[in-house]
């Protein structure tokens, strides 16, 4: 018995090793991606204006060129405004084995219209990269196939009436997918592989029901959440999310209730350098809050934003926090950090 409780300490202490060294490598993967994926080619980094000048004046047949070029038709917006399916295959037949950037629906009412299309695109799937949707519940069905090369979803389900029990479909084939933004429905109706996010937004749900999806997504770079307070429904347990570097807290509508510091109390962000919340978030007392939320995470914050209306000083947000070396305010709720001029939130 003691040889056994040994070898079982030691295979303990193996498995341990092992998950920490699985975790570095999956943090390297991504920060290595993360810097592939931000690779632009200076030819598409040039204005339309200046690009349809060349392509007017610099070579005679320049209509030619364009039609045979697949990067110039590799995004693609499928709506039932001025698409036909023949327009369609022509231009994926154009887009050749070229990654794909495709947006589909673009108001409420395009849900059961876009069925015509679908096989056109569904045809493509291996060369989907980018994938942004709005579609009602029902239409998911389509979506149950492998997608190799996906990188980011942005998904938006339609409540066309009262929601019964969501159907949950899982993403199983989907190992490049690092990037995601859901509204409320999609996130109660589907499964991602979380574990593989580097980048997270979710839009308009109340804490409670983000929270057992943060727990997944261990992976985290960048997290944005456009979320509901509802006072007096806390959560005790605790988000700890220890590759995440940016969080943004944002209100839908700016009308937040004034009493939600579970915000920032159930989260353990050790690399944190970049933070946007109202200060409503940051409840009754957000000196204290934002604190305690420093101290028991370890972070050393960079940039922080806070917004919305204040019932502290910037003059003390600054005295308290001096270590922070941008420390700026903006009074609407409803925007992001990374959408603002830093010296413009004074």
């Amino acid at each position: 018995m003691q040889a056994d409780r040994a070898r079982i300490a030691d295979i303990a202490a193996r498995i341990l090793d092992m998950e920490r060294a699985l975790l570095a490598l999956r943090h390297e993967g991504a920060l290595i991606q993360e810097r592939l994926d931000s690779f632009k080619y200076p030819i598409l980094t040039l204005p339309n204006e200046i690009t349809s000048e060349i392509f007017t004046h610099f070579l005679p047949g320049t209509r030619d060129i364009a039609l045979s070029t697949p990067v110039l038709w590799r995004a693609i917006g499928v709506s039932t405004a001025g698409m036909t399916t023949q327009l369609l295959e022509s231009w994926l037949t154009r887009a050749g084995q070229c990654l794909l950037s495709i947006k589909m629906g673009d108001d409420y009412r395009l849900g059961d219209c876009l069925s015509q299309f679908l096989p056109a695109i569904v045809a493509r799937r291996a060369c989907w990269e980018h994938l942004e949707i709005i579609i009602k519940p029902a239409g998911l069905a389509f979506l149950e196939i492998g997608m190799p090369s996906l990188r980011c979803l942005q998904l938006e389900l339609i409540a066309i009436q009262a929601a019964s029990a969501p159907y949950i479909f899982e993403f199983c084939e989907a190992p490049l997918l690092r990037t995601a933004t859901l509204n409320y429905i999609a996130a109660a109706a589907i499964v991602l592989p979380w574990a593989q996010l580097t980048s997270l937004v979710l839009k308009h749900m109340l804490p409670q029901e983000y929270a057992p999806i943060l727990k997944q997504t261990v992976n985290l770079v960048h997290c944005e959440l456009i979320c509901y307070s509802e006072p007096g429904v806390t959560d005790d347990e605790t988000i700890n999310l220890v590759f995440l570097e940016s969080l943004l807290l944002i209100t839908p509508d700016g009308d937040g209730a004034g009493a939600a510091s579970e915000y920032l109390n159930r989260f353990i962000l050790p690399s944190l350098r970049t933070l946007q919340a109202p200060e409503e978030f940051l409840g009754a007392y957000p000196i204290g809050i934002l604190t305690s939320f420093i101290s028991r995470s370890a972070c050393q914050l960079q940039n922080v934003c806070i917004t919305g209306l204040r019932s502290t000083s910037k003059a003390v947000y600054r005295t308290t926090f001096s270590s922070i070396p941008n420390f700026i305010f903006n009074e609407d709720p409803t925007i992001s950090y990374h959408n603002e001029d830093a010296g413009g939130g004074e």
